[in-house]
């Protein structure tokens, strides 16, 4: 038997930043957290679970090439593994993007910048539907496992918003699955393009 956790936190809205600046500082848009993970007491019984710890994990409007793109930015992020993992079984992280309704041709997307510190990737600098990370390490009941801070995957077109959804998931136990999404879409339409937009791959492609 498990509980459910439901965390919930207000979108404070944040003024973009280059991706330089962005890692030198801590200045970020605090995003609509909603996180759904099995929550085992820490001194007692496992759930056969993984349990996801936010932090201050959120969406972040970034400038680069010239336009805002809204990426994902972990910080304080944390796993706890409660229960045996299956032989041989790997710890996956997931990551789609879903754009709010009502944007101008909105293409949906992701962009991965670089693959997380300790994570593999196949698809580091590529436009991907979905951004697959394997972690490198094996894991055992009880093992945490800390996400460093950094933005690693990001809307492949610019001026859209919504919401990251990722799982984490490591057979046979249950997932950890979380939802942040960025701030709501501008009044009146500013940011957003009826033509098509700007791709992140083709912009960093004719950049060289």
């Amino acid at each position: 038997m498990s509980n459910r956790a439901q965390v919930q936190v207000d979108p404070t809205p944040s003024r973009p930043m280059s991706r330089r600046r962005l890692v030198g500082t801590a200045a970020w848009a605090v995003p609509a957290i909603t996180v759904a993970a099995a929550a085992p007491a820490f001194a007692g019984s496992g759930s056969d679970s993984v349990q996801l710890v936010a932090g201050s994990t959120g969406v972040v409007p970034t400038s680069d090439f010239g336009v805002v793109f809204n990426d994902l930015r972990f910080s304080g992020a944390s796993l706890r593994v409660w229960g045996t993992p299956g032989p041989g079984a790997a710890l996956v992280l997931t990551i789609s993007f879903v754009p709010f309704p009502g944007q101008p041709d909105a293409q949906g997307g992701l962009f991965v910048m670089e693959a997380i510190p300790g994570w593999s990737s196949t698809q580091v600098g590529t436009p991907v539907s979905s951004a697959v990370f394997t972690y490198a390490g094996p894991l055992s009941n009880g093992a945490t496992v800390v996400i460093p801070d950094g933005t690693y995957v990001g809307t492949n077109y610019e001026g859209e918003y919504g919401t990251y959804h990722l799982t984490f998931s490591l057979a046979p136990l249950t997932p950890a699955v979380a939802s942040f999404a960025s701030g709501p879409v501008p009044s009146g339409g500013a940011g957003l393009r009826a033509t098509e937009r700007v791709s992140r791959a083709e912009r960093a492609a004719a950049r060289g």
